[in-house]
């Protein structure tokens, strides 16, 4: 009897656990079609522990081409806690004040401006950059000073917070300048920047003879780290970067701006085509000249060993920026202009195919 009563007990359990969770289902708290929260979570964790691209190591198999095990080995190295924030633009870093000072000391060498029109033009009392010079004192220039500093000296804010003029070689603080022009001009859409999609990158064919249609670009045969022990000997069209060499891969859209005689100036994107996660460096910038006659040259790239990786970071910032606006060919523009000024043409103008 006693075995029957316990029986009965447990069925009665049973049940009323049965009726609970039948109400809850049909009060709409649970929906049955979309896991919850937890479960979600859980199926995470198993995902990142089954994907060997969490794991191990990362193969770009395009070459040339940004694949999504790409950003998964991203998502990777940043759960591993790995220094990929690191390769951010350098203006995300804190501020030096002592560096600026110096900038503009530089600037002041080169220049008819004396720091004392510079404080007027700020409004700061005469010897201000001077007190805050001083050792000890933990108090920062004002926006103010810094931007109207920028403005006399005809130098970019990037000049004079991101980089150190006084330990650049005179080539350096060349391309600077440069940088600096082409940053300004792209700025108030003087510039004619084309883009370079990674995937018409990746399409890119060689003829019968190896040749790539592209200044940047080669047929190349080269041993590449793979998944068996030793480096495999692989035959593609690639970019052979300054800072992976043929171990290149496209990150994302590339630019070109045709120059003078035919010359033309590229920013690209790249990553390492292979890589370990967690491996730092394996991503950069970098700006490259083509000149008729004499082939390419590296002039800058944004790894953090380059005294110019902030300004090639702020000038691939500021033009992938003003890529997504609206731009307007002289042509059109002229067009444009005239109407704006009532003029519309003679009557008796023979339109084409009229």
């Amino acid at each position: 009897m006693d075995n029957e009563k316990q029986e009965e007990k447990n069925n009665e359990a049973i049940e009323r656990k049965e009726s609970q969770q039948q109400n809850i289902v049909d009060s709409g708290s649970v929906n049955l079609e979309t896991p919850s929260k937890e479960l979600t979570k859980k199926k995470k964790k198993i995902i990142l522990v089954a994907n060997p691209n969490n794991t191990k190591n990362v193969r770009v198999n395009r070459p040339i081409q940004r694949p999504t095990n790409v950003l998964e080995a991203q998502e990777g190295q940043r759960a591993a806690g790995s220094n990929i924030e690191n390769q951010k633009p350098d203006t995300e870093k804190n501020f030096n004040k002592y560096i600026c000072f110096a900038n503009i000391r530089e600037l002041l060498k080169a220049s008819t401006v004396k720091i004392g029109q510079i404080e007027k033009e700020a409004g700061c009392q005469l010897g201000y950059m001077s007190r805050l010079e001083k050792p000890g004192t933990s108090n920062e220039p004002s926006a103010e000073f810094i931007v109207t500093a920028a403005k006399m000296l005809n130098a970019s804010l990037d000049t004079l917070l991101m980089v150190n003029l006084a330990e650049m070689t005179p080539t350096e603080r060349y391309l600077v300048s440069f940088f600096e022009k082409l940053q300004k001009d792209t700025i108030a859409d003087k510039l004619g920047w084309m883009i370079e999609t990674a995937d018409n990158l990746a399409n890119l064919e060689a003829d019968m003879n190896g040749y790539v249609d592209h200044p940047l670009f080669g047929y190349e045969t080269f041993y590449e780290e793979g998944e068996t022990e030793y480096p495999e000997e692989v035959s593609r069209i690639v970019f052979v970067s300054d800072s992976f060499g043929p171990r290149t891969a496209i990150n994302g859209d590339c630019y070109h701006l045709k120059l003078k005689g035919g010359s033309v100036l590229y920013l690209m994107d790249i990553c390492k085509s292979f890589y370990h996660v967690g491996e730092p460096d394996t991503l950069a910038k970098e700006i490259w000249m083509f000149t008729p006659g004499n082939g390419t040259q590296m002039l800058a790239n944004s790894r953090g060993t380059s005294p110019l990786s902030p300004m090639v970071n702020a000038l691939a910032s500021t033009v992938a920026e003003r890529m997504k606006h609206p731009r307007v060919k002289k042509e059109v523009k002229s067009v444009i202009d005239a109407f704006m000024q009532d003029d519309f043409g003679s009557e008796d103008e023979e339109l084409p195919f009229a």
